[in-house]
């Protein structure tokens, strides 16, 4: 009995040493696999095409996510490096994949389009596979973030492809509805003349012409949607046929 149990716990210690002696073999490769890994990261981030294009030929997996779940393709799109994009595309990455910060879950297009990267924009929207209608976590689509920043040229872009103008967030608020809210004149007539509805609700029942209603008693400048609609005759109440109806004047 003793003999067969020394022999037993010489051939485990036997494997263990073979298993260790494995992974001594292996950990070079794996440290020297991660290394390319964070060299992708940071050559995406600051714009080095050739140093991507060069560890892509090697294999270096595209999909590897980082720092708060961020794929090259997140890197490359929020910093507006849209050669980098298409690099990237083209060597499989996942066009649709979502950060991991629970505050955002943006795609690429989220981060293009928040930046105001409208020609990176421009490639995400037109490739195979793109959801153009992707939410985050605030149940927000690209569309939104450029509207809401004041982007006119990617709000422009995005509405080259089939976005939805009045997509409602977790506030029930619609693209016009931020661009109203945060003051951007600009983004907010390039979204009525595309046919966005300013009478639509969100959670609280307010429309883009409440929030600018709203904007004039805190004593910002009336030239936004409420402004445009006093200067043609109507006050509130306005119907949502009515608005729409004026504004398509206003903005034809």
């Amino acid at each position: 009995m003793n003999f067969l149990f020394v022999f037993l716990l010489i051939i485990s210690f036997s494997r263990k040493v073979i298993a260790e002696g494995d992974g001594l073999h292996e950990q070079p490769h794996s440290n020297q696999s991660e290394q390319q890994e964070r060299r992708l990261f940071n050559a995406a981030e600051h714009g080095n095409i050739e140093v991507v294009r060069d560890l892509l030929a090697q294999g270096v997996n595209p999909n590897k996510k980082y720092h708060y779940g961020k794929t090259p393709l997140h890197l490359a799109a929020q910093n507006g490096h849209t050669g980098i994009v298409q690099e990237l595309l083209a060597r499989g990455a996942k066009i649709n994949a979502t950060d991991l910060d629970f505050s955002k879950h943006w795609t690429a297009l989220h981060y293009a389009a928040q930046n105001g990267h409208a020609e990176t924009v421009q490639v995400l929207a037109s490739a195979p596979g793109i959801n153009l209608h992707a939410k985050d976590a605030r149940e927000q689509t690209p569309l939104h973030l450029a509207a809401g920043n004041g982007h006119e040229k990617t709000v422009q872009a995005l509405l080259t492809f089939p976005v939805r103008l009045n997509e409602k967030d977790y506030n029930g608020r619609t693209p016009i509805h931020l661009a109203v809210q945060s003051g951007h004149k600009g983004t907010m007539r390039i979204l009525l003349k595309s046919g966005a509805d300013p009478g639509v609700s969100d959670r609280a029942n307010n429309t883009a012409v409440d929030y600018d209603h709203q904007r004039m008693k805190q004593g910002f400048p009336g030239q936004f949607v409420k402004a445009d609609l006093l200067s043609h005759g109507l006050d509130n109440p306005v119907s949502a046929d009515e608005t729409n109806r004026v504004l398509g004047e206003i903005y034809k």
